[in-house]
């Protein structure tokens, strides 16, 4: 075997290595975000869309933990029939009885004009705070469920920009 033969057998394998790792540090996603997205699904008759190396992202994010993210579900319906979902005038009561009691609302916010639906939702998860986002407009609707550190947040709340600057642990 060649010395370039070893070297990209090595770099294989370790790249191997990194994605077993990822997938390990991605578990399935919070059993309250699954309930909730299928009963969305069953409530208004929506088909999730699929998100390619969704698993990876959220490996990756669990890891590297950007902007103090340490968690991320994602779950998006795209190009669906979204009347039902809109004129009901009973959404955010509707979520609120899906989510957890744990879950608490934060943001409500209804057009009555577009009937486009804005909900989020926190929790205190240990020394952490998760959210629970649900954007509904006319023809697609995304829910995210992420996992923040509280200072980090508070930190991006006083200043936007910090997001972008690389922060020493």
């Amino acid at each position: 075997m060649t010395t370039s033969s070893k070297r990209r057998c090595a770099v294989g394998l370790t790249t191997l290595f990194a994605v077993t790792l990822l997938c390990a540090a991605a578990p399935a996603a919070d059993a309250t975000f699954k309930a909730f997205v299928n009963q969305l699904e069953r409530n208004y008759q929506l088909k999730r869309t699929h998100i390619p190396l969704l698993w990876l992202v959220r490996g990756v994010v669990r890891v590297a933990q950007p902007a103090g993210v340490s968690r991320l579900d994602v779950a998006v319906f795209e190009d669906q029939d979204m009347r039902r979902l809109r004129a009901d005038t009973d959404f955010p009561e509707r979520v609120h009885r899906l989510v957890d009691p744990s879950w608490q609302p934060f943001v409500q916010v209804h057009s009555l004009q577009s009937g486009e639906h804005a909900l989020l939702y926190m929790r205190q998860k240990g020394k952490d705070v998760e959210m629970l986002i649900l954007a509904v407009e006319n023809n697609e609707a995304a829910v995210v469920l992420t996992r923040l550190d509280p200072q980090r947040l508070q930190e991006l709340a006083d200043n936007p920009a910090s997001a972008y600057r690389h922060r020493a642990h």
